[in-house]
């Protein structure tokens, strides 16, 4: 998965001549294995789209995780990115709550204010 990485954000560097960078890239795809697939069509449809998962994922600690899994296959990549999605999602929940639970432990410690009328002064002109 790292060699495919790597083919996937080959970008053409800064002075580099395009044959140069062709080369490479035909360097990093004869690593890649795409020969292999050839006739699965179907497993080369899921193939690049999970290389496209790994490639196009925001989360740098989730890339990460996807490029250091051994065997990865679409759907483990799918099961990956659900989870930690649902993960960032919970801890959204819970700190939502914390501060709700917050602001109400404050709001329940300060004294209320009550009024008394007979105390109630009042200015006559």
């Amino acid at each position: 998965m790292a060699k495919r990485h790597k083919f996937n954000t080959r970008i053409q560097r800064p002075g580099e001549n395009f044959d140069t960078f062709l080369g490479e890239l035909k360097k990093l795809a004869a690593n890649c294995e795409f020969a292999q697939m050839k006739d699965e069509l179907i497993k080369m449809k899921d193939e690049l789209i999970k290389d496209r998962i790994v490639c196009g994922v925001l989360e740098a600690k989730i890339k990460d995780r996807l490029l250091r899994e051994k065997d990865l296959d679409l759907t483990k990549a799918m099961e990956i990115c659900r989870a930690a999605e649902q993960t960032e999602h919970q801890v959204r929940q819970l700190m939502e709550k914390t501060k709700t639970l917050e602001i109400n432990e404050i709001k329940s410690k300060q004294p209320k204010q009550t009024f008394n009328k007979r105390f109630e002064h009042r200015r006559y002109s």
